[in-house]
């Protein structure tokens, strides 16, 4: 079979595409205008992005492996029968924190096939790994930035600082695992705990799931400010310049702990020079999520960090920010200069998750917060899935929805 043949300024983009995709077709809508060809290794299922373009190469990995070093091997097969890293290793996208981790363990065996972004230079994993990222932000100047973060050594240990942050605590994996299904994690990203009384039962949750990671941090519990969760995105590239922008999580499901449904542009520019003295110290290269919330005394501080693209990785290219297309550019070491004016007032929904926050009642009265739902979508300039124009994704996605539906009316417990 003749190989195809590419230039640096369109090498195919390799998507490593888990999760719910939300993130993968963000990428698919920002390139494949650019006439950027789309190699998609969707993990696990076949991906409802599978047939967006005719000449589309996908390739089915097992996920979460059995064993990932056979895992890799197969992943360089197929990018070897491609042949993937002809001119220059070519852009790889990782979607979720499963798939990014993968990529920056075998980071020396895939490079001669694929550009990886290295994420933060001093740390082995990036930034993944959130134990090594604190201890090393701990012992520089911009520890005054970041949440107190307690590394932790048995649920006893955390028991005592629970205690001692008068139980309005969080626990986190420092690394999650490939896939959040595996061991007793259920799935949760976090374990909360809002009062004295909640900690027995707390504490038990935390030991059953202890052994399902590599460890835990735990971290004050702070108070979402009226504008809500504050999220800085954007890219630190090869050359050390930072371009960024910020928006505010307006809703999430569920309303504490949970996933954002509903986020919008804002200007702020106090988070992007907090963002900036971070990046610097980390020597960051590449894109990067940061979570701020601030503490008692209205200082943002940083929560957490994500050394890849979002779930709401759409809405900066919707806010004339093109964030993705710039990390594609500098992935392909691709000189840039671009115009950088981000629109405010911008917003993305996910509209499965905003019925759900309706459904939950915890923002208020189900009523009164469906017809706020409802304007809210109506308004925004990015409803994901719903508004994509690629080829068959709607109808993949829906179809997902009604498996997972039936999946789980199977599986609930009969009563008399």
């Amino acid at each position: 079979m003749t190989q195809p043949s590419f230039s640096t300024t369109n090498l195919p983009a390799v998507i490593f595409s888990g999760g719910s995709e939300i993130v993968s077709l963000a990428i698919a809508e920002t390139l494949l205008p650019l006439n950027v060809p789309l190699v998609i290794i969707s993990l696990g299922k076949p991906s409802i992005l599978r047939d967006v373009q005719p000449e589309l190469l996908h390739y089915q990995a097992q996920w979460p492996p059995q064993d990932v070093e056979t895992a890799v091997q197969e992943i360089i097969q197929f990018l070897q029968k491609i042949n993937a890293g002809h001119p220059q290793p070519w852009p790889a996208f990782a979607t979720e924190d499963g798939s990014l981790r993968l990529l920056l363990e075998a980071r020396q065996t895939l490079q001669p096939y694929l550009a990886i972004p290295p994420g933060s230079l001093h740390l082995s994993l990036g930034g993944l790994h959130k134990a090594e990222l604190f201890r090393f932000l701990q012992q520089t100047e911009v520890v005054r930035h970041i949440v107190p973060t307690y590394l932790l050594s048995s649920p006893e240990e955390a028991k005592e600082i629970a205690a001692r942050l008068n139980y309005q605590v969080v626990f986190k994996p420092t690394i999650k695992p490939l896939s959040m299904n595996l061991g007793k994690l259920r799935g949760k990203k976090a374990i909360m705990m809002h009062h004295a009384r909640d900690s027995a039962a707390v504490i038990q949750a935390l030991s059953i799931a202890w052994s399902s990671v590599e460890g835990w941090i735990a971290q004050p519990k702070l108070t979402t400010p009226p504008i809500g969760e504050v999220v800085w995105w954007g890219i630190r590239d090869r050359c050390g310049r930072i371009i960024g922008m910020t928006a505010v999580g307006k809703w999430k499901y569920p309303r504490f702990g949970g996933t954002a449904c509903w986020v919008q542009t804002a200007e702020l520019p106090q988070i992007h020079q907090v963002a900036t003295e971070i990046l610097n110290v980390l020597d960051h290269r590449g894109i990067i999520e940061m979570e701020f919330l601030q503490d008692e005394n209205g200082r943002w501080r940083l929560l957490e960090l994500n050394p890849r693209l979002w779930l709401q990785a759409a809405l900066p290219t919707r806010a004339n920010a093109p964030l993705i297309q710039l990390l594609y550019k500098d992935l392909c070491q691709v000189k840039t200069q671009p115009t950088f004016s981000p629109a405010f007032g911008v917003s993305w929904v996910n509209i499965e998750r905003m019925i759900l926050a309706v459904v939950s009642g915890e923002y208020g009265s189900r009523i009164t917060t469906l017809f706020s739902a409802l304007n809210i979508i109506q308004k925004s300039k990015c409803k994901v899935i719903y508004d994509t124009k690629l080829k068959g994704v709607k109808r993949k996605w829906i179809s997902r929805l009604l498996q997972q539906a039936m999946l789980t009316k199977r599986c609930r417990p009969q009563t008399d």
